[in-house]
């Protein structure tokens, strides 16, 4: 439970924007749940750590915190899919975000690897009622298409991700 509290603590600190602060409690929270085999947690831990320096631009960390997180992702085969989903999705955020600092044939390259983490989002967390998370992954694989030129495809995106909102408000299409 330590672990957990940790995990809140980083959670709060980072919607407070005291991103050192966050990361300091998901590092502990880490620690604890790799002495404790806490395989869940680690990868939420990483997912955690890989969004605080998304935040704050740290690009490269983010990349390695997302390794991590896939490594036990793998270790985990796909036993939970709404945390995989996660994981999955926070790598084509960074994906994203790294895609906007390059250029070129870099670049599109990044920006297909988004497409590519959104779509295994898209499998692990459809299923499941992460009706918030799904729209969030919809808009973000929209953007990424629109700055590939692939409209039709975004234009789907972005409906899919309208009726993910209207399911999770109950709201009849």
């Amino acid at each position: 439970m330590e672990g957990v509290a940790h995990n809140m603590l980083g959670l709060i600190y980072t919607t407070l924007g005291d991103y050192r602060t966050a990361s300091d409690h998901y590092t502990e929270a880490l620690a604890i749940a790799t002495s404790h085999n806490g395989t869940r947690m680690a990868m939420v831990n990483c997912t955690a750590l890989a969004r605080v320096r998304l935040i704050e631009g740290r690009l490269e960390e983010g990349s390695r915190y997302c390794r991590h997180a896939l490594e036990i992702t793998e270790r985990l085969q796909s036993s939970d899919p709404y945390l995989c989903g996660l994981t999955y999705l926070m790598c084509g955020k960074v994906a994203q975000a790294e895609a906007q600092r390059a250029e070129g044939e870099h670049r599109r390259s990044l920006l297909e690897e988004a497409i590519t983490w959104f779509g295994r989002a898209k499998d692990e967390l459809s299923p499941t009622q992460a009706y918030t998370e799904v729209t969030e992954m919809y808009g973000l694989w929209a953007e990424v298409l629109e700055k590939l030129g692939r409209y039709e495809e975004a234009l789907s995106c972005w409906k899919l991700g309208y009726e993910a909102l209207s399911s999770a408000n109950g709201t009849a299409l």
